[in-house]
């Protein structure tokens, strides 16, 4: 696996400049490695590098709304990578551990995609439409009986902040609506 720079620090504190790199691999529980490198004003220069110990959870965004009529839940919880709709096998098995079982045959599943906002609005919707196609073929595996929709949102309706990386990176995901009649 590649490890890519993602953030570069410079920051200059009295007459010295410090610059580091955070390294970041897909998120995983591996350590995150980094480089520092720190100068002072008379061109001396010290470098270290090392990693951090990371504990990686994913977190199960689960809501449910009890109606008259129907039990909804509500799932985010797949993140992809940048232009991609392809599923990691983690992510089937948190779909088939957590979503699946939600999932009855009367159940009615609404599935949105969403992409971050880089690259043209008619690439990006496909992409999103991609990324709620590839979920509804993995619970379609699991639970046939149900009905199933996919729609692809793109960047249209922004569900995180796309000026910041980290508001782009949670954007690359699809939404699941469970609603099953009571």
């Amino acid at each position: 696996m590649v490890i890519r720079p993602i953030k570069r620090f410079i920051l200059s504190i009295t007459g010295m400049v410090i610059k580091s790199y955070l390294f970041i691999k897909r998120a995983t529980s591996s350590p995150v490695a980094y480089a520092l490198t720190a100068m002072n004003s008379a061109g001396g220069k010290a470098d270290t590098s090392g990693s951090i110990p990371v504990e990686y959870r994913a977190s199960l965004m689960n809501s449910v709304e009890t109606r008259a009529d129907m039990t909804v839940s509500k799932f985010s919880l797949i993140l992809f990578d940048f232009d991609k709709s392809d599923i990691p096998e983690e992510n089937i098995a948190i779909l088939k551990k957590f979503v699946a079982p939600a999932i009855k045959g009367n159940s009615k599943v609404k599935i949105f995609g969403y992409t971050d906002k880089i690259g043209p609005d008619l690439y990006n919707k496909t992409l999103s439409t991609d990324r709620a196609n590839a979920v509804r073929d993995i619970l379609q595996t699991q639970i046939p009986d149900a009905m199933y929709e996919a729609f692809g949102r793109g960047e249209d309706v922004p569900i995180f902040d796309n000026d910041i990386a980290t508001g782009r990176l949670l954007s690359r995901t699809v939404q699941i609506y469970v609603e099953t009649p009571r």
